[in-house]
């Protein structure tokens, strides 16, 4: 939901969205059908991103309040968790990597290039949950 509660974001197997403070809804053709895990959205709703639990794609990307989205990746088989910036200028994903451990991934650049955080990656925590300040200074992942 957006600072105001004017743009909302729903997933399931489609995006929903609403620009009228959850009066109505409509379905967002722009990112397909596909297993939606999870979503963040920005202060202002123009960012939005939308993480795929399946398939490998990764996560979805948009920066026009959901008119279109576009594949940034890591491309992964399956998201946990996202977290967002209130600009959306810093993202956090958590990922499993398929190896018996998950990971965190951040973005500093509104989703268009991911660094693994090294600082994560050690042999067999289970990252479940991250969260961002509003800055996006201050994360917190947990296991």
């Amino acid at each position: 939901m957006s600072a105001s509660g004017q743009y909302v974001v729903g997933v399931a197997s489609y995006v929903y969205n609403s620009n009228n403070y959850g009066l109505t809804w409509s379905t967002n053709n722009a990112a397909g059908t596909r297993t939606f895990k999870i979503i963040a959205i920005s202060a202002s709703g123009q960012y939005q991103i939308a993480c795929i639990s399946s398939n490998g794609i990764g996560t979805l990307f948009s920066n026009n309040y959901g008119v279109s989205f576009t594949n940034l990746g890591p491309n992964v088989n399956s998201l946990i968790d996202v977290a967002m910036s209130a600009s959306g200028q810093y993202q956090t994903i958590v990922v499993t990597n398929g190896s018996g451990s998950n990971n965190v991934f951040n973005s500093s650049n509104y989703g268009v290039t991911w660094t693994l955080n090294t600082n994560s990656s050690a042999s067999g925590p289970w990252w479940n949950n991250v969260a961002i300040s509003a800055s996006g200074q201050y994360q917190v992942a947990i296991t």
